[in-house]
């Protein structure tokens, strides 16, 4: 097993390597990585920014960014990942060049006008293709704005951008975010850039953005596993109802929102950490739960597989509003899919109600979006159904995870 590095923590610690103008060490290994970190890779490209892949480090030197660059703008493919196209948005605003930033796959199919109004305060110019993108951006006309005021009601994303842009061209700014259910990315974002030496902080839902520069000096930094990817081996393992799972060395201290995960299988398991890293030891037998994932909407999958083997009552889980703007609408899918096999589901409100029972076969359809794919093998694993011998669409955060789990 090779859980994945974060492609949150990467992807924003690859932006920093590159508009922070000094040798970076990324220590992450390039094996099991996702396509959406591979799309920030790609970036160091565009920017000609010299970059060095080995086994268990990135080597960047952004000493050599071609500013010229920034100054006339690009065009870049963002792959499938929306948190690198509405981040990278906000940051190129800070620049005077035009940007063209496109996408493949269910990005072309994301929201993106929703961003927008940032723009405007900004005076910066904005356009997309009805609301999609592609996206364009051209900062020249700009205003510096010291206080802003953003709602993250839709995503937080590109107020991390915001706050990366303020940082990357040495602005002093105080950013109060509101109406934000996913500010633990932003406590990421805050995060990743004290590491790179920024003068940032966060109190409560107000981000300062300081005018000292980090210092030149080469930089070493290490990358988090991902607790998304993490979630999902272990609902597969609780599924199949194991009484010892091994997580290895995933950080308990960490601001990614899915390490809540944690908080649910305390019902089930008690956590132990050993020389070899953490340990969960069972300690009772799976029930109906309640768990709302408003917070943290990539646990929302996985979660209606594992109350799909649990059929002594129904589980209820919240936050479907969060998940319509996704690769899949993944509430909706969830229902439709866990019917198709035979599971109890309604839906009311912001929540779906979920219920096993004797599944039936089904055809395995994962609406190509990884985290539905990794829910459907969670159920199809724990009936004894066939297993697909892949699924493309797992490559975006997982690629490994049906071979991890095969032998489970």
């Amino acid at each position: 097993m090779a859980i994945p590095y974060s492609k949150s923590y990467a992807q924003r610690a690859i932006l920093c390597s590159i508009f922070s103008k000094r040798k970076t060490r990324l220590h992450m290994s390039f094996e099991n990585t996702s396509s959406d970190v591979k799309s920030a890779l790609r970036l160091l490209v565009a920017l000609r920014v010299p970059f060095e892949i080995q086994d268990e480090y990135i080597d960047v030197d952004s000493t050599k960014l071609d500013e010229s660059i920034l100054e006339h703008g690009f065009e870049f493919n963002c792959g499938e990942s929306g948190t690198l196209i509405r981040m990278l948005a906000t940051i190129l605003c800070e620049y005077d060049g035009k940007f063209i930033l496109d996408g493949d796959g269910s990005l072309l199919h994301r929201k993106m006008d929703s961003i927008e109004p940032y723009f405007k305060l900004r005076n910066v110019d904005f356009s997309t293709d009805a609301g999609l993108a592609p996206i364009e951006v051209c900062g020249k006309d700009r205003k510096n704005i010291s206080r802003l005021e953003i709602d993250g009601s839709e995503t937080s994303q590109y107020i991390s951008g915001a706050i990366m842009g303020a940082c990357f061209a040495n602005q002093l700014r105080k950013i109060s975010i509101k109406n934000c259910p996913s500010f633990e990315y932003v406590k990421t974002t805050v995060k990743v850039l004290q590491d790179f030496g920024y003068d940032v902080s966060i109190d409560k839902s107000v981000v300062t953005v300081g005018q000292s520069k980090p210092q030149a000096s080469d930089l070493s930094v290490q990358i988090e596993l991902d607790w998304s990817s993490l979630a999902a081996y272990l609902c597969m393992q609780c599924a199949l109802r194991k009484d010892y799972i091994a997580i290895g060395k995933a950080d308990l201290s960490s601001t990614q929102c899915d390490k809540r995960i944690i908080d649910l299988l305390h019902n089930w398991y008690s956590l132990v950490a050993t020389s070899h890293g953490l340990e969960l030891r069972k300690i009772s037998d799976l029930e109906p739960f309640e768990f709302d994932c408003t917070a943290s909407p990539d646990l929302f999958p996985v979660l209606c597989a594992l109350a799909a083997t649990i059929d002594s009552g129904y589980s209820r889980i919240r936050g479907l509003s969060r998940l319509v703007n996704k690769e899949s609408d993944r509430g909706m899918v969830m229902a439709q899919e866990l019917k198709k096999y035979g599971a109890f589901v309604y839906i009311e409100d912001d929540d779906i109600y979920v219920r096993g029972n004797a599944i039936q076969d089904a055809v395995y359809d994962s609406h190509n979006d990884h985290r539905i794919a990794m829910a459907l093998l969670i159920i199809r694993k724990y009936y004894g159904l066939d297993i697909p011998e892949c699924d493309k669409c797992l490559d975006k955060s997982y690629p490994d995870f049906i071979k991890d789990t095969c032998d489970l």
